[in-house]
């Protein structure tokens, strides 16, 4: 395995890091794996998860691309006026004519945690070269099943209602928040439940497979079972798997769950491998 850092892109304005396999582990047929920013944070990833996981991936016959998306990290802004999701999927594509340009795949796996899930799932909508997609805590709503868990689960606690009187008393009196309850500043854009279903039925059926990754760190996602009650029969699909880690917080600080992550990617990575190889060979 060995890595190489690069300047890229139509405008000579993307940093990243290329880590290819070495020749005689290079698995033929298999897609290449781009990994962008999650959220602010640079090509590195929160807790060096980006470094991690690529170089575990190389060493199993991977091309991995970690980068910077424009105007984060060590990659300058792109020229002109783009919005958030729209750059980021110029960027992305860029980054794969780059990898294959390198000789490379000409198929992705792209991966993305938090709003580079959003990232993720805009360029593999766009894009037909993405064969896989990897969302990791990423589009999430309120299902029933979260209401009958909220209701009769946390609203039951006692220090919860304690928490909430003391605010709504201090809001009554105009007086200032809590130490903690900071005022938002960010919010992703998540689509409608309808639009989601939609667009992974459609990425389904041309043959993308979806990984969706969940943990306990995140707020809306209580329970193992809720992405099969969010997307209804295309939980079934046999493209489609989901993973759920709830002793983990959203940014897998700790070192287990953490290593557990790195696991089931790569176990998800391999199998991705071994159809890609099967298509091939029946191509």
């Amino acid at each position: 395995m060995r890595e190489r850092a690069f300047v890229f892109g139509a405008h000579a304005n993307l940093f990243g890091v290329l880590a290819e396999p070495d020749p005689s582990d290079a698995m033929a047929g298999s897609p290449a794996v781009l990994l962008a920013n999650m959220g602010v944070n640079h090509h590195v990833g929160s807790n060096r998860l980006w470094v991690d996981l690529s170089r575990r991936l190389a060493r199993m016959g991977f091309h991995v691309l970690r980068f910077d998306l424009s105007g984060l990290g060590d990659s300058l802004q792109r020229p002109g006026a783009h919005g958030d999701l729209e750059r980021a999927v110029l960027d992305l594509r860029e980054a794969m004519d780059f990898v294959s340009q390198k000789g490379g795949p000409q198929t992705f796996v792209v991966m993305g945690l938090c709003s580079g899930a959003d990232s993720a799932h805009a360029v593999t909508v766009a894009d037909p070269r993405v064969t896989g997609a990897v969302y990791i805590d990423g589009f999430v709503w309120r299902t029933p099943g979260f209401w009958l868990r909220y209701w009769t689960s946390r609203k039951l606690e006692a220090a919860r209602w304690r928490r909430y009187l003391r605010r709504r008393a201090a809001r009554q009196r105009g007086g200032p928040r809590e130490a903690g309850e900071a005022r938002e500043i960010y919010q992703r854009e998540m689509p409608t439940p309808e639009q989601f279903r939609a667009s992974l039925g459609a990425l389904l059926g041309r043959g993308t497979a979806v990984l969706a990754i969940y943990t306990g760190g995140l707020m809306d996602y209580a329970y193992e079972g809720q992405i099969r009650e969010m997307v209804g029969e295309l939980s079934r699909h046999p493209l489609f798997a989901t993973d759920y880690f709830p002793r983990a917080d959203h940014l897998f600080t700790d070192v287990g769950e953490h290593e557990k992550l790195l696991v089931s990617l790569c176990s998800w990575m391999k199998g991705r491998a071994g159809r890609a190889r099967a298509e091939e060979a029946s191509a």
